[in-house]
């Protein structure tokens, strides 16, 4: 079993750091743009890039990005349980939500897709 941590990679996957994001969050209060210099792999070029793919994945599939990522870590038969960095209790609501969603299997199709396109985009700068 594992339990895996950084399942939204830094906040990437939740989409609020991409351009068109029209989220409520003030992104001042985040840790990445308060430092940017911390955890630099997860707003790399190639992890922007594949954190666009997941969040039309999202929008096609009519789920949050979170949603996608905390699905996707939940149909991985060998996960028993994630860890997660909530900063707010409306954080924290969002993702204990988020896990129990149940991607459909074309859903897990094009995220392993992206995958193939975009392996391990934090794993290198």
């Amino acid at each position: 079993q594992l339990c895996p941590y950084g399942m939204l990679a830094g906040g990437t996957l939740t989409g609020k750091y991409l351009p068109d994001s029209a989220g409520s969050e003030d992104l001042s209060l985040c840790r990445h743009t308060k430092y940017a210099a911390f955890q630099p792999r997860y707003h790399s070029a190639r992890s922007t890039a594949a954190a666009q793919k997941y969040a039309q994945i999202a929008h096609t599939h009519k789920v949050t990005c979170t949603q996608l990522a905390l699905g996707f870590c939940r149909s991985r038969e060998y996960v028993s349980a994630g860890i997660v960095g909530a900063r707010t209790i409306d954080q924290l609501k969002e993702t204990m939500g988020a896990y129990l969603t149940d991607l459909s299997p074309a859903a897990l199709a094009d995220i392993d897709n992206v995958h193939l396109e975009h392996t391990n985009p934090s794993g290198s700068l």
